[in-house]
This record gives structure tokens, sequence and C-alpha cells, in this order.
């Protein structure tokens, strides 16, 4: 995409984004799906700013450096997305994940929302707010005592 293109969101709602905005999300996105740090990177300027909230927990890395020490926690080994939403903003996208992979060798699952702010066509502003890590146990307890009511 190299002129204004059209995206639409979870609601239908289309709206027209400058293309090196829109090539940048669909990057982005398709970077956090796949769990490729260097592609995500390629589209970050070098000063891009990380938000972190996880439970209990907030702090900020800056630099490609911090982002790529940060994602190494989120594309854990054998991680697999089990669940994805995203919805472009007019700043960038929020992209909502549901992700499973091995911690210590161990079986974990967690949530994630993505708010990426985009200036251009680079990434200024990650801001990711995450569930945390429920390993087996918690899962069980989880289906158990608290089991969805739909399927998003």
């Amino acid at each position: 995409m190299s002129s204004p293109a059209t995206t639409s969101g979870a609601n239908g709602a289309v709206r027209e984004v400058d293309g090196g905005t829109a090539d940048a999300a669909e990057a982005v996105v398709a970077a956090l799906v796949s769990g490729d740090t260097d592609r995500y990177l390629a589209v970050c300027a070098p000063d891009v700013l990380l938000d972190l909230v996880v439970p209990m927990w907030r702090f900020q890395l800056s630099g490609h450096d911090g982002l790529r020490e940060a994602l190494a926690g989120e594309f854990l080994p054998g991680r697999r997305v089990n669940e994805q939403h995203v919805t472009p903003t007019s700043d960038g996208v929020l992209v909502e994940l549901e992700a499973e992979g091995l911690e210590d060798g161990q079986p974990v699952k967690w949530w994630t929302m993505h708010h990426i702010r985009i200036d251009g066509d680079r990434v200024v502003e990650h801001i990711a707010h995450c569930s945390g890590m429920l390993d087996q146990q918690q899962m069980a307890r989880q289906a158990a005592e608290a089991p969805m009511v739909r399927a998003r």
C-alpha cells in the first residue's frame, strides 16, 4: 500500500488511512501474531517507547534493544496465537491476542492488548497490557470457576 487505503475495524467501520501508517500497522500485526521480533523492529522508530503493564507492575523501555528484550517475554518457545482481534485507530492499531507457549518448559497461557501508535510509517509508542502467565493449574481453575460466556 503506497497510497491512502481503507481499513475496517471489528465493528465494520471503514476509514481512510495514510499508506505508510497502513503498511506499518499491517507489518506490526503480522509480526505480533507470528512472533517475528526483527520484522517488528523494522517498522519501529529508533527511540520507540514501550509502556508495559503486567499484574502488579508497570515499566517503560526505550529503543530497539529495550523492545527486543521485552518481546522475548511475549514470543516464548512454542508460542501459538489462539485468537486475535485487530482494530484500526486514528493513529495506529489495537491488537488483542490470546496466546499459549512454554515458560521454563511448562505450558502457559496469556492475553495481551497492544496499543500501537504510528507516526507516518514508524511505530513510535507501544503500550501493552498483559494478563500475566497462567500455568496449567490456573488454567484449570479459570475454566472451573469462571468459564467464558461466549467465544469471541
